[in-house]
């Protein structure tokens, strides 16, 4: 495959599995000098910046990961903040409950399933109780954002503070 710099890795794979031009022949390997289609002008250079882009992400995204995550958690605010604006601050003010049994079993509730999370996540990545604010984010997000996107957080916590990644 030298002397073809223009094949990725798809089309030599396409080559080896469809037969001719790349077919097998007692181990060894026939690739057509030319592909029927080299890619030529933009798509070559989006190859190109593609396999640049490639190899640096991971520093890309360290470097962008803290913003990106202070940016989310603005924008859950801002939302959580619009949609109760919308509803009036007086209405809301005036409609929370004066019982204070009721916030005990709010609370009692609400963190119930985190509790019940962190023995579970504890069992399988020794991580302590060093998980329950990851666990009470994912319960946020999940119910506040989009459903199952306390989990993209959760794992992405796990990546960083566990042996997973």
């Amino acid at each position: 495959m030298r002397g073809t710099p223009w094949i990725n890795r798809f089309q030599k794979r396409a080559l080896l599995v469809n037969g001719a031009p790349g077919a097998l022949d007692a181990g060894r390997v026939y690739v057509a000098t030319k592909p029927a289609n080299p890619p030529t002008g933009h798509k070559r250079m989006t190859e190109e910046l593609l396999a640049r882009l490639h190899h640096r992400a991971p520093a890309i995204w360290r470097k962008v990961q803290g913003p990106a995550r202070l940016a989310l958690m603005a924008v859950v605010v801002f939302v959580l903040a619009r949609n109760l604006g919308a509803i009036g601050w007086g209405k809301v003010v005036r409609n929370l409950p004066t019982n204070p049994w009721f916030y005990g079993v709010f609370i009692v509730n609400y963190c119930s399933l985190p509790f019940y999370e962190t023995i579970i996540y504890n069992w399988l990545w020794r991580t302590g109780f060093s998980v329950i604010p990851a666990l009470l984010r994912k319960r946020v997000y999940n119910e506040a954002v989009l459903e199952y996107s306390g989990e993209s957080a959760l794992f992405m916590w796990a990546r960083d503070h566990t042996r997973i990644g």
